[in-house]
């Protein structure tokens, strides 16, 4: 059973309280990028820690769609952790599903591509994507997940909306101010964008 805080807690997230939202994903915000961790590497998969933070950003997402439908149907039969690891697991599922498709779809491409890269090449590449992954770990949690939902999901305006609750004539202005919080933090780790 779940206790009445975190009862209270999700149902003033249903009600679109940002403060109570900033409260949830600070709190549960490692446990679902752990459990989605874990989830990928039992599936075999070498990149399970950066894959993890997508399959973050896809469990928030997921959790604010359609009017918080699916936070709205956390009825406190187990403690809401709980409750956090079985979407988790099902949403990290799907993600590493249609991500192996998208790479099935795309195979010929990338591997050209990858021979034409040196092992230097490789290894800048992945130096810079692990310090983007750092700087946007930093920014607020609507900045972050705005930006993950755009950039790597692939979600349009609208859906963008519809996920963080805002009219979907706002969503330029939200991703241009997250870019420019995000070019500063990268600008003072020492990499431009």
């Amino acid at each position: 059973m779940s206790d009445p805080e975190e009862l209270a807690l999700v149902r003033a997230c249903v009600r679109g309280e940002e403060e109570a939202w900033e409260r949830f994903y600070a709190r549960y915000q490692r446990l679902v990028a752990r459990v989605a961790e874990e989830a990928l590497r039992g599936w075999g998969q070498r990149d399970a820690a950066s894959l993890a933070q997508d399959a973050a950003a896809d469990v928030f997402a997921h959790l604010l769609e359609d009017e918080r439908r699916a936070l709205a149907g956390f009825g406190g039969r187990s403690s809401l952790a709980t409750w956090l690891r079985v979407v988790t697991r099902r949403r990290t599922g799907r993600l590493l599903r249609a991500r192996s498709r998208r790479e099935a779809d795309e195979l010929p491409a990338e591997g050209v591509a990858a021979e034409q890269l040196s092992p230097s090449d490789v290894a800048t590449v992945s130096e810079r994507d692990a310090l983007v992954r750092e700087q946007v770990a930093r920014l607020a949690p609507r900045d972050r997940l705005a930006l993950q939902l755009f950039y790597e999901g692939g979600r349009s305006y609208r859906e963008v909306a519809e996920a963080l609750d805002l009219p979907p004539e706002n969503v330029g202005t939200l991703l241009a101010r997250a870019r420019a919080r995000l070019s500063r933090l990268l600008g003072d780790s020492g990499l431009e964008e």
